[in-house]
């Protein structure tokens, strides 16, 4: 699946000098095109590709960040959460549109005390992420969390008649996410 958000930042990343692996989820090809019941595959998949990771010498296996979007941002937080070698997560149009008690996101169990870099990613008008329960849920999280909101929906488009702001809103929400995962490198190389 090509969406200008993935794509672009994995082209993005690629020309910062990070070496760029993406995927797409087994379901896809499927004709029932759902994903599988508690994420089971899907967490299999970017766990392969950890692993694929991890295994290619050409690669710096100290410095593995995840991104994932949409339904990618539940599967890059299950798999970094029960992974400490993650460096850093980079969660894209999260999903937070029912919240349990006391504003918890269980769509991301842990996320609030996490000590592993992590940044939300939205649009401001996201259906799957209303802004006042993202400031709810956020809003006993820890330093390490990042939440960088642009204008737009779930895909980070702007309205129809807007034209290629879309693209730029696309653009700077890719160039944002380059921004924190070279800061993010260049933390692993600075003393804590």
């Amino acid at each position: 699946m090509d969406q200008p958000l993935t794509g672009g930042l994995a082209k993005a990343a690629g020309q910062a000098g990070f070496a760029s692996l993406r995927f797409n989820w087994r379901f896809y090809k499927e004709a029932s095109a759902r994903p599988s019941e508690g994420l089971t595959t899907e967490i299999a998949d970017l766990n392969e590709i950890v692993a694929f990771a991890r295994n290619d010498n050409r690669l710096d296996t100290d410095r593995i960040f995840l991104a994932g979007k949409s339904l990618g941002s539940l599967v890059t937080w299950r798999v970094a959460s029960a992974d400490s070698e993650i460096r850093a997560t980079y969660l894209l149009t999260p999903i937070c549109r029912q919240l349990g008690e006391n504003g918890r996101n269980a769509n991301y169990p842990g996320l609030l005390e996490t000590e592993k870099p992590t940044v939300l990613v939205l649009g401001n008008r996201d259906p799957l992420c209303p802004l006042p329960n993202l400031y709810k849920w956020l809003g006993s999280a820890n330093d390490n969390i990042s939440t960088l909101v642009f204008g737009g929906n779930h895909g980070m488009k702007l309205s129809p008649e807007a034209g290629d702001l879309t693209a730029q809103n696309e653009q700077r929400a890719i160039e944002a996410v380059v921004h924190w995962l070279t800061i993010h490198n260049h933390d692993l190389d600075s003393p804590q």
